[in-house]
């Protein structure tokens, strides 16, 4: 584990082999998490997921695609997000992982 220095503070990264099959183990306890990924990430998503629902079993797990690409890269795409995180009623206190990307 190491610290990413930026403006606002510092944030824990882990880089590993197998991390994604531990992030419940790292992750704290949450009522819900929102699990945003892309079509090509999909499996990393779902170890993320099963992690989480080993670990913490009484989470409820919410898998949300975005598309690939410049496409996701949209205001209405983020507008997408707040409303499915609306839906699922979201508090601060739930957790929010976004897998892949670029």
């Amino acid at each position: 584990m190491t610290d990413l220095v930026l403006d606002f503070g510092l944030h824990p990264v882990l880089l590993s082999s197998g991390a994604l099959a531990r992030t419940g183990t790292y992750a704290p306890h949450t009522r819900q998490a929102f699990i945003v990924h892309q079509d090509a990430s999909k499996p990393y998503a779902q170890a993320v997921a099963e992690s989480l629902q080993t670990t913490h079993k009484e989470t409820q797990i919410h898998l949300v695609r975005v598309p690939d690409g410049e496409k996701a890269k949209d205001l209405s795409e983020i507008q997408k997000l707040y409303e499915r995180a609306l839906e699922f009623r979201l508090e601060r206190t739930d957790a929010v992982f976004a897998v892949g990307g670029g």
